[in-house]
């Protein structure tokens, strides 16, 4: 898929219009490390937008895993280390929750499906 940069704009202005303001009462002023890890078995998916986030919050991306892979609970999604950590958590949250639920729930469905019709 083909984001724009207007489109990773719009996902870190939706959350903080103006600055972080946790990181601002907290005074936080040093880089930090930021891992996404799976919480069940699911199907990874939208760490290509993840990476661009990254990338526009001048973060160093350290590990990301392929989209479209099936992972077990407990196995690293994303890593990403910078001054902006807080701002990739609190929108890559709700995107990797609505995501990879949804491309599990597909898989699950194209797997039963498969029993009945391999086409």
């Amino acid at each position: 898929m083909y984001w724009t940069y207007e489109d990773i704009d719009k996902l870190i202005n939706e959350d903080m219009p103006s600055f972080d303001l946790t990181q601002e009462l907290l005074d936080i002023r040093d880089s930090g490390n930021i891992s996404f890890y799976t919480r069940g078995q699911t199907i990874s998916t939208l760490n290509d937008l993840v990476s661009l986030l990254a990338t526009k919050l001048s973060l160093k991306i350290k590990f990301s895993v392929e989209n479209g892979k099936l992972l077990n609970d407990g196995e690293k999604l994303f890593e990403a280390e910078g001054e902006n950590v807080l701002i990739l958590w609190k929108v890559v949250q709700n995107l990797y929750e609505y995501g990879c639920g949804v491309a599990y729930y597909t898989y699950q469905m194209d797997k039963i499906a498969k029993q009945y019709n391999s086409k």
